[in-house]
């Protein structure tokens, strides 16, 4: 049966945004509904439509087939046209919004909630997007073929950490902050210039490893800060991909240098279920996962032969590994709460020495019992608007790297970022 009254039109767009978003929202309606050639809605006035279908039994039942998924908005014509301007429930994905996955909210006392949020249309459109991104991504990826590896000093009891966190792929931040904006452009080149200010220091301290430590938010993900959202580089399907070559890329760059121990976690920004609201997020659902995946089959194919990945997948919340005897405990930080020992949270069957975390991109280190110390690392994003709302510190971009002595003190060096940007002054 085909619909081509206006009011029959909008409840089809209707039920379909109950059925795949669990709500009506006023921007995704006229989205669609201007692709097929009809009058936008202000909010008022998609009340009084939603009111008229509710109560006209015809178009009620027109509303109940598209939440059951009987008609979709790509079996509509074009208003007055014979033509299907949206060709498939992909393309109106693609018309409702900027990035080509997002995770649709159902009527959460829909039985089937975790089914269809875990098989439905568009968590399906997600991984397939994602491997085609996926594909892009290691295709760029330049063949190098590894030399056996040489150090190009004597090698010492000494080991740099190079502690990165809070990249948030896909973010875009206008240059208003005082530190030359933030986009993906200017990650690569902060992360180039973190890597040669490590180089620098493994060269001097004739280090024998590299530790790597990645303290989650490596994606901005897609609906994390409602309107907000738009202003996105990369749809999330991208920012997964682009996270995985550039972790890839760094772990490859710091293994031309020592040998490499690499341990990633989850952050907030992370989480792919439960975006917009963290309460409906499946425990460890997180791009990390995904990327940690993927860089570990990169590994089995022969790729990365000087990097040893710590495969915590069972548990991406939290990592721990141990150098020279000290216990190093990382955890994003978001569920941290201020005034509190943090910890006391994180220690169960042995102490713990240094615990790394991130999520509010700033730097300070903090000294608790005897030597036991909180060392928070920054973000190569470093003060954004976003933290200016929340009158958060305002901080410049950067990372930490540490030099663990055996037997002596450690060395906590800040890398600050604020002079890396577009604007030639590097």
């Amino acid at each position: 049966m085909e619909y081509t009254q206006p009011m029959e039109v909008y409840a089809v767009v209707f039920g379909y945004l109950i059925r795949t978003f669990g709500k009506i929202q006023t921007s995704k309606v006229n989205k669609i509904v201007s692709e097929l050639g009809y009058d936008t809605l202000t909010v008022p006035l998609l009340r009084e439509y939603a009111e008229t279908i509710e109560d006209d039994p015809e178009l009620s039942e027109i509303l109940n087939k598209a939440v059951n998924g009987d008609v979709t908005p790509d079996e509509l014509k074009k208003y007055k046209t014979d033509t299907n301007p949206i060709k498939s429930e992909k393309d109106i994905h693609k018309v409702v919004t900027p990035y080509q996955v997002e995770h649709q909210k159902v009527l959460k006392n829909n039985r089937e909630f975790n089914k269809i949020q875990r098989e439905g249309a568009y968590v399906k459109i997600l991984f397939e997007e994602m491997k085609e991104e996926l594909k892009k991504e290691f295709r760029s990826i330049p063949f190098r073929e590894k030399k056996p590896f040489e150090y190009k000093y004597d090698p010492t009891n000494n080991t740099v950490v190079v502690i990165v966190s809070d990249w948030h792929i896909g973010a875009s931040v206008s240059d208003t902050t005082h530190h030359g904006g933030y986009n993906l452009a200017i990650l690569e080149a902060r992360i180039d210039y973190l890597v040669n200010e490590a180089q620098a220091l493994a060269h001097e301290h004739q280090a024998e490893k590299i530790v790597c430590i990645f303290a989650g938010d490596l994606i901005e993900g897609a609906d994390m800060r409602g309107g907000q959202k738009w202003g996105l580089e990369l749809n999330l399907s991208q920012q997964i991909a682009v996270g995985v070559r550039k972790l890839y890329e760094l772990l490859e760059d710091l293994s031309d240098i020592a040998p490499v121990e690499f341990l990633s976690i989850r952050g907030n920004h992370d989480r792919l279920t439960g975006q917009a609201n963290k309460k409906d997020n499946i425990y460890n659902d997180s791009s990390m996962y995904i990327v940690l995946d993927m860089l570990k089959m990169k590994k089995e194919e022969g790729n990365l032969p000087g990097v040893h990945i710590i495969d915590n997948a069972h548990d991406m919340y939290d990592g721990e590994l141990e150098i020279y005897g000290k216990v190093f405990h990382v955890s994003h930080g978001d569920a941290l709460k201020g005034g509190t020992n943090p910890f006391t949270k994180f220690i169960e069957d042995r102490p713990i020495n240094y615990l790394i975390t991130g999520h509010i991109h700033t730097f300070s280190v903090k000294q608790y019992h005897r030597d036991y110390m909180h060392l928070v690392v920054g973000s190569p994003m470093g003060y954004n608007d976003y933290a200016k709302e929340l009158k958060l510190t305002k901080t410049a971009p950067s990372q930490t790297l540490m030099v663990m002595r055996e037997g002596k003190d450690p060395i906590i060096q800040p890398v600050f970022m604020e002079h890396i940007n577009l604007r030639g002054a590097n």
